[in-house]
């Protein structure tokens, strides 16, 4: 599920511990979905095993076998090797960043235009909510995500504003964002999603000020009380 939902896993690495038939399976599944179809495969295999596992990845693209406890002076090695089983259509990880970027800042022009507009952006949540993990994304999706009104965003938001390990600039952009989605689009949550925010405030009564004063506005606004209005 993660290889395919990020366009930043650059390579799948495999035990031949799994077993076999685990192995091939996991692979045929990976190529199976469009997302995940071209990223390269290496199943690490035990010496008296190699000989098996070059068979079963000879069968599959973009797969190659090579003995298990990889040392970093095998990457100079193996690096060359997997950039050939990217093929020519590889993109560099800078290209990928400069190319999210740019669609973010469309999506942030067209976001609450017109109707037209939101449901292409909507189309795109999926895309948004995975663009909160990437440090130099997150600024822009926490800002789009705001527009969206959808209840995955709000709640993307909300994981996001309450995770004490995030940076707590960004987590009271998502707060505000939050905040506006709501005052926007009403609350698109379910009871237990509440249920689960004001346990998360419950538990914060050992964390820092501003990490209980955050998530008691996120309450407020749930509640209608909207003191930042």
């Amino acid at each position: 599920e993660q290889a395919a939902s990020s366009p930043d896993i650059e390579l799948i690495l495999l035990s031949d511990s799994m077993n076999r038939w685990s192995v091939w399976t996991l692979i045929e599944m990976l190529r199976a979905n469009p997302k995940s179809a071209r990223i390269p495969v290496v199943v690490l295999a035990r010496k008296d095993h190699m000989a098996q596992v070059e068979q079963l990845v000879s069968e599959q693209p973009r797969a190659m076998a090579w003995v298990e406890n990889l040392r970093d002076e095998d990457l100079a090695s193996i690096l060359p090797r997997i950039a050939k089983l990217w093929g020519r259509d590889a993109v560099d990880t800078q290209r990928r960043l400069d190319q999210a970027e740019t669609a973010l800042g469309w999506l942030k022009q067209r976001a609450g235009t017109d109707v037209t507009a939101s449901t292409a952006v909507l189309r795109q949540e999926e895309h948004l909510i995975a663009a909160l993990k990437n440090p130099a994304l997150t600024p822009d999706a926490i800002e789009v995500l705001a527009g969206v009104g959808s209840p995955a965003a709000q709640i993307a938001l909300l994981d996001f504003a309450s995770q004490e390990t995030r940076p707590l600039a960004l987590r009271q952009a998502a707060a505000a964002a939050f905040h506006a989605s709501y005052r926007s689009f009403g609350r698109l949550l379910t009871r237990e999603q509440v249920v689960q925010q004001y346990a998360r405030y419950n538990r914060s009564r050992n964390s820092d000020a501003a990490t209980q004063a955050l998530l008691g506005e996120i309450l407020d606004t749930i509640e209608g009380s909207h003191p930042k209005d």
